[in-house]
C-alpha cells in the first residue's frame, strides 16, 4: 500500500493512505526481511497455472522486484541495511536439490546470475556442513523492512501523498459514481470520497469487502535474533551476508544483521 502510493503521488494523483494502527505495524515491519526475485511455488507451477503467456508475465514481474526495492532504497536515501549479495537456497532432501538444479537452469538459460553450490563451496557459503547443495540466485538480497517502510512512508509524504494512520477503515460504498470511504474519526477523513481504492490489507483482511477475507490464508510466523555474535563466529555464518532459506515448505530462514546477530524466522501454528 505504501510503496502504491508513492509511485501514484509520484505520477501526479492525490492520494490518502488510511492506516489502521500505525505504518509498518502489520507484516510490513516484521516479515523476515529477504528481497526474493521469485515465488517459493516455481515456475512451472505459474506457467502451468496462468499459461505461457500471462505466467511469463507474472515471472518477469516477480523477477524484477530485487531491482526495484533497491533502486528505490537509492533513489530515496532509506537506511534500511540493504545488502545485495543474494539469496541462498539449501536442498534439505534429494527432492529438493533436483527441484533447485531445474530452477537454476531455467534462470541461467535467461541470463540470471543464478550457480549451483555443492560440496565444499556450498559448505564455505553457509557456515555449515548441513546441507550438500544450494543455489545461489546474486540478484535477490535482504533488509530491514521496518526501516524500509517508514522509509517509502517518508518518500510517499513527499511526493504529496496523506498519511493517516490509526485511521481504520469501516466501509466502502459506491455513490454518484465515487468511492465513499468510512473510515476513523482521529483521522479527519469522514465523508472522504475517491475514484479509485486500493486494498491492501494482506494478513489483516477483516470484512470490509465481500469475499476478500476468505482469499487470503494467514499464516503465525516467529522471528528471533541472538545477542550480538563474536567476530570470529558471525564472520563464519553466512560470510558473503546472503540470507539462507531451503526446500522445505516453511516459512523459515536465517540471516546475519550488520550488528552481529543472527536474525532467524520460522512458522508457527496459525
Amino acid at each position: 500500500g505504501i510503496s502504491a502510493a508513492l509511485h501514484l503521488a509520484a505520477a501526479g494523483v492525490s492520494v490518502a493512505v488510511l492506516e489502521a494502527k500505525e505504518v509498518g505495524s502489520g507484516a510490513s515491519g516484521r516479515a523476515f526481511g529477504q528481497v526474493v526475485p521469485y515465488l517459493k511455488i516455481g515456475h512451472r507451477q505459474i506457467l502451468r497455472h496462468y499459461g505461457p503467456e500471462r505466467g511469463a508475465r507474472v515471472i518477469d514481474a516477480i523477477a524484477a522486484g530485487p531491482d526495484l526495492v533497491f533502486e528505490l532504497i537509492a533513489r530515496h536515501g532509506i537506511e534500511c541495511w540493504p545488502v545485495r549479495t543474494g539469496l541462498i537456497f539449501a536442498a534439505h532432501a534429494p527432492a529438493g536439490r533436483r527441484d533447485l538444479e531445474s530452477r537454476t537452469a531455467y534462470w541461467q538459460d535467461r541470463g540470471a546470475p543464478v550457480e549451483m553450490l555443492e560440496g565444499a563451496a556450498c559448505a564455505e557459503a553457509v557456515g555449515s556442513s548441513l546441507y550438500a547443495a544450494a543455489s545461489l540466485d546474486r540478484r535477490g538480497g535482504n533488509l530491514n523492512p521496518f526501516a524500509y517502510v517508514s522509509g517509502l512512508a517518508r518518500a510517499a509524504g513527499a511526493a504529496g501523498a496523506v498519511i493517516h494512520t490509526r485511521t481504520p477503515v469501516r466501509g466502502i460504498s459506491r455513490r454518484d459514481g465515487r468511492w465513499v470511504v468510512d473510515a476513523g474519526a482521529n483521522g479527519g477523513t469522514e465523508g472522504l470520497t475517491a475514484d479509485a481504492v486500493l486494498l491492501a490489507t494482506n494478513a489483516y483482511t477483516g470484512d470490509l469487502w465481500p469475499g476478500l477475507r476468505e482469499s487470503v490464508v494467514p499464516v503465525r510466523g516467529h522471528g528471533f535474533v541472538s545477542a550480538p555474535l563474536s567476530d570470529n563466529v558471525r564472520h563464519s555464518i553466512l560470510p558473503g551476508r546472503q540470507s539462507l532459506t531451503d526446500t522445505r515448505r516453511l516459512f523459515s530462514g536465517v540471516r546475519m544483521l550488520p550488528n552481529g546477530r543472527l536474525h532467524g524466522s520460522a512458522f508457527g501454528p496459525t
